[in-house]
């Protein structure tokens, strides 16, 4: 294969995982023009900063309110890990359909450490 042909290769390639992209992200935007987020479907990851001294990390799944997804995942950590409180990093998600995208800290930090 000469050079030419291989960057027509690479850059058809490249335009078909875009235009694959486009079609997933226009999807996501249908789904969430009719998404109420207060019944969402929240994924919240708690890693836990003791995961070296036999913690275990968590990921739960909530449909509901960001607060109370944060509420649940808390609540679940504190369980599996026999706590009285999290000491864990957080990574917070929406789905919207098939994938998640990350809510911002500002948006969930707020309803951080409430569980009791």
């Amino acid at each position: 294969m000469r050079l030419k042909q291989y960057l027509q290769k690479s850059l058809s390639d490249s335009l078909k995982l875009l235009e694959t992209c486009v079609a997933q992200t226009k999807e996501a935007q249908k789904v969430l023009e009719q998404l109420n987020m207060q019944n969402a479907t929240y994924v919240v990851h708690l890693h836990s900063y003791w995961v070296h001294e036999g913690e275990i990390p968590t990921v739960t799944e909530h449909t509901g309110s960001l607060e109370h997804a944060v509420q649940k995942a808390e609540q679940e950590f504190k369980s599996v890990n026999k706590r009285s409180k999290v000491q864990a990093s957080y990574m917070v998600e929406v789905k919207l359909g098939d994938r998640g995208f990350g809510v911002p800290e500002p948006y969930w930090k707020q309803y951080a450490g409430c569980s009791s």
